[in-house]
């Protein structure tokens, strides 16, 4: 019976270690942490993250709030700006004005200035026109397409 007993006990299943998956027989895990570790850090993510998104929620509210004023601002802005333009404007012609003691000259430099002005903002206006018309999308979209039918 010995011998039995000797052969059955060299056949014997090993015991089922009750670790977690991932975890050796002294609770450490391949990357060197035990489980209460790893549950600290996980923890302690959770926590950061949610710190990070109660942040940018109070930020996003104060940028809004800044945002209103800001608008507000830039409406009080346009007015103070005609006149200011208005004022550097008429500022030359009064100058030629007193120069020349002729009004006409004066109404033909103020109206030059004025035309110069729209000149310069319409050639903006077209310039950004043209950039709406998403050019170099479009020139590479032929690119492309002439690419796939075999086009050089």
């Amino acid at each position: 019976m010995t011998a039995r007993a000797d052969s059955r006990e060299s056949h014997a299943v090993p015991e089922q270690a009750s670790d977690p998956p991932g975890l050796d027989s002294s609770g450490l895990d391949s990357s060197g942490l035990d489980s209460s570790g790893l549950t600290a850090l996980i923890q302690q993510a959770t926590d950061t993250s949610s710190d990070i998104a109660r942040l940018f929620l109070l930020e996003t509210r104060l940028a809004l709030s800044s945002l209103h004023r800001l608008f507000w601002l830039a409406l009080t802005m346009v007015p103070l700006l005609g006149l200011l333009w208005l004022a550097l404007s008429l500022l030359p012609c009064v100058l030629l004005y007193d120069y020349t003691r002729s009004l006409l000259y004066g109404l033909m430099l103020f109206s030059a200035i004025q035309l110069a002005a729209i000149a310069a903002v319409v050639l903006a206006w077209r310039r950004c026109t043209r950039d709406l018309g998403l050019p170099r999308t479009r020139q590479q979209l032929r690119r492309f397409s002439g690419a796939l039918r075999g086009e050089t």
